[in-house]
């Protein structure tokens, strides 16, 4: 819904140009507009011209499955350090990032293992041909328990975002987090993650080599307590606040 150019990473294409202007067009029945982070807020209100006081945020809880695997703790580090990618296929997810930083975890001798929820025969030749990302493809609310269960760290390289669930789900799960260098990550994580140039390969080896310093050398440093403090509970409590921004 973000014009080019309020974010650089929005589609020129002639069906997105189309569905803004749907979008804009259908603005004028709306009472109020629900949107999950104060980034997407400013952003669809400079790309709209719609009024701030009309633009509700309301965040998303962490999925209920995953209150599961933060009850059975996770597995110590070894040697091999194992990152954790969710995301589909899309281009803004930014995979292509993974050709990009191939060259420099040798470089930095890295020792790394990354898991990508994409099969792999969907995925490009690139990718297919390095040894370190292992595809597991769509993943149930069961694996994705499990797998968060058994990384040692988030690997979330995205281009662009209205939200970012599977930063909600690390930060839940207090494991430590590499994440582009975006509004979007950096309203929701704050402080507490390895921040990194989602367009360079060395940057992202650079914030995974500090993540993987700071998870093996202090296993309990990250204190996610005040970002998710921010978040809803559950969700009651987004049904509540969205009865209560109906109401007047």
């Amino acid at each position: 819904m973000l014009d080019p150019a309020i974010n650089e990473q929005s589609s020129k294409a002639l069906h997105r140009r189309l569905m803004r202007w749907l979008f804009r067009r259908n603005l004028r029945f709306a009472r109020h507009v629900v949107v999950q982070t104060g980034v997407m807020k400013e952003q669809l209100a400079g790309s709209h011209n719609i009024s701030p006081g009309l633009i509700a945020v309301i965040p998303q809880p962490a999925p209920d499955w995953f209150t599961l695997s933060t009850e059975t703790g996770r597995k110590a580090f070894s040697e091999v350090f194992t990152l954790f990618c969710p995301a589909t296929l899309c281009p803004h997810k930014n995979h292509v990032i993974f050709e990009k930083l191939a060259s420099f975890v040798d470089e930095m001798d890295l020792r790394l293992k990354a898991i990508v929820t994409v099969p792999r025969s969907e995925l490009p030749d690139g990718l297919q041909r390095l040894p370190w990302p292992g595809p597991v493809g769509r993943a149930s609310g069961r694996e994705m328990e499990r797998l968060y269960r058994e990384v040692d760290g988030l690997f979330f390289p995205s281009w662009l975002e209205t939200y970012g669930l599977s930063l909600v789900e690390a930060m839940t799960f207090g494991l430590p987090v590499a994440c582009s260098n975006l509004p979007y990550a950096r309203r929701l994580c704050e402080e507490q993650a390895c921040y990194f140039d989602p367009n360079s390969g060395r940057s992202a080896a650079e914030a995974i080599r500090r993540l993987r310093r700071q998870a093996l050398g202090k296993p309990d440093c990250v204190n996610w307590g005040k970002a998710p403090a921010k978040l809803p509970r559950d969700w009651d409590e987004v049904a509540a606040r969205m009865v209560e921004l109906m109401a007047y």
